[in-house]
């Protein structure tokens, strides 16, 4: 979990906040979001959908003689609290497979769910 200015809220491994800010600094902006994915870690992501306040894709592999399939899957979401003292809040998640995008993005989304009701009690 991140703000929009790239201060990290909670994480569980090591990114640096230029990244975080880079991720979130056009997503609202489909064409850009698409052409350009996501950059995280020296990896490259295509999002797939672009479902505001939700994007997610899978890691970009570059084409080879051999066939590799793209197992990491990527998912943002922003999270609304209002009357809160932090700026816009994203929450990102990483996934390989088996699990795919369908049940990883379904999990943010009650993740989201849960923290904007905790929040507004």
């Amino acid at each position: 979990m991140f703000q929009s200015n790239g201060t990290t809220v909670y994480t569980n491994c090591d990114v640096h906040s230029g990244e975080l800010t880079a991720l979130v600094e056009n997503c609202d902006n489909r064409d850009n979001v698409i052409q350009k994915g996501f950059q995280l870690q020296g990896n490259s992501y295509d999002v797939h959908q672009f479902c505001p306040p939700f994007w997610w894709g899978r890691e970009r592999i570059a084409v080879k003689k051999e066939s590799k399939i793209a197992n990491t899957g990527i998912a943002l979401c922003r999270v609304s609290i209002p009357n809160a003292d932090v700026l816009d809040l994203f929450v990102l998640i990483a996934y390989k497979l088996p699990c795919v995008s369908a049940f990883a993005v379904n999990r943010l989304q009650a993740f989201k769910d849960m923290l904007e009701t905790a929040c507004t009690q």
